[in-house]
């Protein structure tokens, strides 16, 4: 594996977020998830590390010497270099113009690669697109959901169709699991920087609305003041997520769809069925993945 990086000392703010990691593959769909992290960078005052992992160079032919391996590592590592500063030379703009650029180019998995990346620099948001392969086909391959599953920090994933056009409302799908008022504390964040409103959901069985309002009001408990300031909304709806979930994302003006990673409750069903299934068909809402600490 032949890895170069440039890195930048980021100055001190005020925001907890100091560094994006971005994974490029050059492509458009690419090009409208840069935006959000141009954004994104613009609104916390931090910097972008683009990354590209590529493939592994190609065997020469047999015989051929360790220094001419050595030097076509080195040529496709440039080359891929200045594909990656093509790439956002062609994504500039003035009012980016501050925000501080790194570059990472290596050969390998990209899954693999990505996380190693993400371990040695210790990143506080990955964005990223997500591809549609084929029709029926999943919008998350197994690249994306070794990195939902294994990375660290929140992943903001970016589905194709979609183009930026403000952040101003963020839905939390909350299960009322441990987590729920860190998440809630993270998002604020987002809010703040915005200008946002955050909107608690909670979608509910039958019979169970009396047991979930009393949920809801332990988890706003610590948020009082979001609340009676209507920063933060909430709202309790009755009947199967993925119905529920696909007709409000439909006409509830939502710019983000925000949940929580873990392996049960409402991420365990957005990943094994449903929900994902309808966001990979026609959603145009980009899904932040919270994690954890």
């Amino acid at each position: 594996m032949v890895t170069f990086s440039i890195f930048k000392v980021l100055s001190i703010n005020d925001h907890k977020m100091k560094q994006i990691l971005f994974p490029t593959t050059y492509t458009s769909l690419s090009k409208v998830a840069y935006r959000y992290a141009q954004k994104l960078a613009q609104y916390f005052e931090t910097g972008i590390t683009v990354a590209h992992v590529y493939p592994n160079v190609k065997t020469l032919a047999e015989g051929a010497s360790k220094t001419a391996m050595e030097d076509l590592a080195e040529k496709q590592w440039n080359d891929q270099l200045g594909k990656a500063k093509d790439f956002t030379n062609e994504m500039s703009a003035k009012q980016f113009g501050d925000i501080p650029l790194d570059y990472v180019v290596t050969d390998g998995d990209p899954a693999e690669e990505l996380l190693d990346v993400q371990q040695q620099n210790d990143f506080d948001l990955v964005v990223m697109g997500m591809r549609r392969h084929s029709i029926g086909d999943k919008l998350f391959g197994n690249t994306t959901y070794k990195l939902i599953d294994q990375m660290k920090c929140p992943l903001l994933l970016v589905p194709p169709n979609t183009y930026y056009m403000g952040i101003k409302k963020i839905i939390y799908g909350t299960a009322f699991n441990l987590g729920d008022k860190e998440a809630i504390e993270y998002l604020l964040e987002w809010c703040l920087a915005f200008n946002a409103k955050l909107h608690l959901l909670h979608v509910h069985k039958q019979d169970n609305k009396a047991l979930a309002t009393r949920k809801m009001e332990m988890l706003i408990s610590d948020f009082r003041e979001e609340h009676k300031g209507g920063i933060i909304t909430t709202q309790l709806l009755e009947g199967k997520i993925t119905p529920v979930m696909e007709q409000y994302i439909d006409i509830g003006d939502t710019d983000i769809l925000a949940v929580h990673h873990r392996k049960e409750g409402f991420w365990q069903r957005i990943k094994e069925g449903s929900l994902t299934k309808v966001l990979a068909e026609g959603s145009e809402i980009p899904l932040l993945v919270l994690k954890s600490k």
